[in-house]
């Protein structure tokens, strides 16, 4: 699955459409598929209020996602500013706690071309 939106509130709803349909189509079982969800909606909705907060106009909301017999790997991405603490930050600041809790595998990165990248992995029983 591929999804490119603008980082703005009217995109997570076609992003979690999106997601929720390419669980079903990989048969994550419903307590994978709730994990994953709220997962991806933490690091999107990060995105949103992080990302582009030094810009007038909304970026770009990345995410990939890939399944096979052994994980499912999703990864949320960005161009924007990449990861800073903020003093007037909106949030509660447990958006990476909770995904940590949620995933088998989390990391956050900085690629060379700037933003974020938030890489998420769950493991599928044997």
């Amino acid at each position: 699955m591929r999804f490119r939106g603008a980082a703005e509130p009217a995109s997570l709803g076609r992003l979690r459409a999106e997601l929720g349909a390419f669980l079903t189509a990989a048969g994550a079982l419903e307590n994978l598929r709730f994990d994953v969800m709220l997962a991806v909606s933490e690091a999107a909705n990060n995105v949103l209020q992080h990302a582009y907060r030094h810009r007038t106009a909304p970026g770009a909301l990345l995410v990939a996602a890939s399944a096979d017999a052994t994980a499912i790997r999703v990864a949320v991405s960005d161009d924007g500013s990449g990861l800073a603490p903020r003093a007037d930050s909106p949030g509660a600041g447990l958006g990476l706690p909770l995904m940590a809790q949620l995933t088998d595998e989390l990391s956050v990165e900085r690629p060379a071309a700037g933003g974020t990248l938030v890489a998420l992995t769950w493991r599928r029983p044997a």
